[in-house]
């Protein structure tokens, strides 16, 4: 079974393009900061959970932030993974280490959002909201018959 999650950045979320992540039974996915200098499987893509948070900048979202996954039943949930700036669900922070039912249209926050007028920077979380599918249309330009391209 594929479930597909797509997460739309809603306003004041740090800039992405909307993300269409194929979601598979026993195979966990991690949405985080995508690092630089490192592994370049963890770049910042439309098909996985890697956002760019941009060269020397404060990050509010950790490498390893938190774990979504599909069940045998259907269900996706997500997982803090003892990230510094938590993941929230409507605006409550999740318990770290804690399974949580993932929803259609919930809207999930990764991260905080502070400004530090002392060095003139801001921390902005990631702000998306929810959906799902068998597949996506993230990323396809529809027609004016109503087809995709």
């Amino acid at each position: 079974m594929t479930i597909t999650l797509t997460l739309t950045p809603t306003q004041h979320s740090l800039s992405f393009t909307p993300k269409s992540i194929s979601l598979r039974i026993g195979e966990p996915i991690v949405l985080g900061r995508q690092g630089i200098f490192e592994d370049s499987f963890k770049e910042e893509s439309p098909n996985n959970g890697y956002f760019s948070t941009g060269f020397g900048c404060l990050n509010s979202v950790s490498r390893e932030h938190a774990l979504v996954w599909v069940d045998h039943e259907g269900k996706v949930f997500i997982q803090d993974l003892n990230s510094s700036n938590g993941t929230y669900i409507n605006g409550v922070r999740l318990a770290s280490q804690q399974p949580t039912p993932l929803k259609m249209d919930d809207v999930l926050r990764l991260g905080i959002s502070l400004r530090v007028d002392q060095v003139d920077v801001e921390m902005t979380p990631v702000i998306a909201r929810v959906a799902f599918g068998p597949q996506s249309n993230v990323g396809q330009t529809s027609l004016p018959n109503g087809q995709a391209e």
